[in-house]
């Protein structure tokens, strides 16, 4: 995850966390003056008045609150839908005319190199990280799956 979409999503927490408790405070407020009312100590006038405004001043803070939840849903389903792409890309690429696939191919990698039976593949952003990910789930692989040494940023992977 890059630093940018870290910074957004610590962000957004943030401004859940404190909208969160401002929901809270307007609540007790709320349920204080019910109190107070049944206690004699506002009249029903008073608390209708307040009662209505804490409760506007609610409910925008529930619309601000479902607009960063669906934020995190859009950033939820963007990745999904990336995901799905990825396990597609294999059957998608093979039906493409060759100046299309050669396109791919230089919008994914840089400098790709053969070295006797080993390639070192060097990814363009965002691929590389794909690739690093690609490196761990490598390691936890069975040795019988394993076939081919790719070399990722100078760093191996087996396929």
């Amino acid at each position: 995850m890059n630093s940018s979409t870290a910074e957004s999503r610590k962000q957004r927490e943030t401004q859940v966390r404190t909208l969160t408790q401002q929901k809270q405070r307007l609540e007790d407020k709320i349920d204080k003056m019910y109190m107070d009312k049944l206690d004699g100590e506002i009249t029903s006038e008073d608390y209708t008045r307040l009662s209505n405004k804490l409760r506007s001043d609610l409910t925008d803070l529930k619309f601000i609150m479902e607009g960063l939840a669906g934020e995190n849903r859009d950033c939820f389903d963007s990745g999904e839908r990336l995901l799905e792409l990825a396990q597609k890309a294999a059957s998608l690429y093979s039906t493409q005319i060759p100046a299309e696939k050669q396109r791919l191919l230089n919008s994914v990698y840089s400098n790709s190199t053969w070295a006797g039976e080993t390639l070192t593949a060097n990814f363009n952003k965002p691929f590389d990280i794909i690739a690093v990910s690609n490196q761990a789930y490598q390691k936890k692989r069975p040795l019988s799956m394993r076939k081919m040494t790719f070399l990722i940023n100078g760093v191996p992977y087996r396929i």
